[in-house]
Order: structure tokens, then C-alpha cells, then sequence
């Protein structure tokens, strides 16, 4: 069986129970760029969301072909619920949420790290910083802080450059190469 020819994370979603709140932290606070917000007839909301006023889902900029999403929660009806279960290929609008994520881990360039941390002290966020002995790496230790944002998310910086670090394991990197502009 061949590679799923997979080049990155192009997109993670966190749920959020207050946009305002969620914007202002990963915006606000870190300095995150919005790309993009969605009201209420924008993609496909739930039948809930369809009814609110204002953002329920906000985009924010991570940088390489990453975004990070911030949702706030679908409440489904029964029927939605009920089509959700079905196999994707059963679906008759986009159910684009499941699962509970245990963590999500952004890299952060060693030489940058305590940039990072700078950051996240100066907005009084609490960290816990670990050190990793590693072999995979050229580095010999990395480094992850972790911390929450403000709906409980807990969110990685890590160190930990996953090209060099796979690059035996999954072959070279799936990269798209282009031109600035193209």
C-alpha cells in the first residue's frame, strides 16, 4: 500500500463556548491574524447556528498552509444527529464535527521559543515547560510549553521539527514548491 501523499495540517478546529472571548485571546492576546469569519449563511451551519446572530466560526491565519479554527459548539437537532451517524457518503449537508481532541501541538522553531514564552508571560498566561532528551533530532533537547486558552483548550508549543525528525520514516517531505505570486 502506497503513502497518502499528505503534505501538512491545512486545518484544526477548536470548540469554543464564547467567540468574543476566544477571539480576543488567540487574536488579541497572541496575535493570531483572522482570515476569515463566518455569520450565520455563511458554509454550512447547523440549523441552530443558521438562527444566531453574529460569528460562529472564526479563522485564524498559523502560518505554511495551516489555519486554526475557532467554532462555537453545533447543537444538532435529532435529524441532523440522526444523519451525522450515517456514513459520510449518506450525508446530505456537511457534519464537520466529532470527536473530543486531547491536544493540539503547535511547532515553534527552537531558536524562537522563548520568543514564545516572552508571550505568553507578558499576557500572564500560565505555562508548564517540559524538556525532551531527544535522538531524532539535530537538537539535543526540545522543548514544549503548554497552556490553555481561554475555553480549556490545552494547546502545545513544541520544538520538535517533524520533517528531520520522520524524514527516515515517511520518506521525504510532501511538499508543493512554488513561486511567490504563483
Amino acid at each position: 500500500m502506497g503513502r497518502l501523499p499528505i503534505a501538512g495540517l491545512c486545518e484544526l478546529v477548536l470548540e469554543v463556548e464564547d467567540m468574543e472571548r476566544a477571539v480576543d485571546f488567540w487574536h488579541g492576546t497572541l496575535g493570531i491574524p483572522i482570515v476569515e469569519q463566518w455569520a450565520p449563511d455563511d458554509a454550512e451551519p447547523s440549523k441552530e447556528q443558521a438562527t444566531q446572530d453574529g460569528v460562529w466560526a472564526t479563522w485564524l491565519y498559523i502560518g505554511g498552509n495551516t489555519r486554526l479554527g475557532l467554532w462555537l459548539k453545533r447543537d444538532f437537532t435529532l435529524e441532523e444527529r440522526t444523519v451525522k451517524n450515517l456514513p459520510v457518503t449518506k450525508w446530505d449537508s456537511l457534519y464537520d464535527e466529532g470527536g473530543t481532541h486531547v491536544h493540539c501541538a503547535f511547532y515553534i522553531e527552537k531558536n524562537r521559543f522563548e520568543d514564545a514564552l516572552n508571550v505568553l508571560r507578558e499576557a500572564d498566561i500560565a505555562v508548564k515547560i517540559r524538556e525532551w532528551d531527544e535522538q531524532e533530532t539535530s537538537n539535543d533537547k526540545e522543548y514544549s510549553a503548554y497552556f490553555k486558552d481561554t475555553e480549556q483548550n490545552v494547546i502545545e508549543l513544541y520544538t520538535k521539527n517533524m520533517d528531520e525528525a520522520y524524514e527516515d520514516f515517511s520518506g521525504p517531505p510532501q511538499r508543493v514548491v512554488r513561486e511567490v505570486g504563483n
